[in-house]
Formats: C-alpha cells, structure tokens, sequence
C-alpha cells in the first residue's frame, strides 16, 4: 500500500473511532473524565471490523488493537469486613 493511501485509510479509521467514541459518550450520559475508554472501546469495535492478517499491530493511538483493551471492563469487585468481621463480597 503507497504512503498516501495508507495515510487515507489510517484517516477515515480515526474518524470512524471518534464518531463511535463520540456516541458511546452520549449514550453513557456524556459523563466526563471517561474519554480514554470510549476511544479504546471504539477502536477495538472498529478495527477488529476490519480485514487484517491476524498480527497483532499498534493502533492509530499506539494501543493495541487485538484482543481487548487494557482497561478493564468492569471494575473488580471489592471486599469489605462487616463489624462481626464476616466478609462481605461486592460493591
């Protein structure tokens, strides 16, 4: 692929990554300081829409973009001691 049509195509993916980023912003209520994950979200839902060859290679902002992301998908669950100092699992 020449330079220039590699740079085209690398375009139109950054695009598609902020529309979809963009769009899970406000489904989630536009809520702020979450912008990192809706763009990693989005570039694993895009590029792994994409045909590649199955290597795994950097993203268009340098994460990977095979396999899921490194931000966890839900947060772990904590442990908290009751005063009769049974433990109690969950939020």
């Amino acid at each position: 692929m020449d330079p220039a049509s590699r740079q085209t195509r690398e375009d139109m993916i950054r695009e598609l990554i902020a529309a979809r980023a963009y769009e899970m912003w406000e489904n989630q209520g536009r809520s702020h300081g979450r912008d990192r994950l809706h763009w990693l979200q989005a570039e694993q839902e895009i590029m792994s829409s994409l045909p590649h060859d199955g290597a795994p290679s950097a993203g268009i902002n340098g994460s990977v973009t095979q396999g899921s992301p490194d931000v966890p998908a839900k947060p772990a669950q904590r442990t908290r001691r009751r005063a009769s100092g049974k433990v109690r699992h969950g939020k």
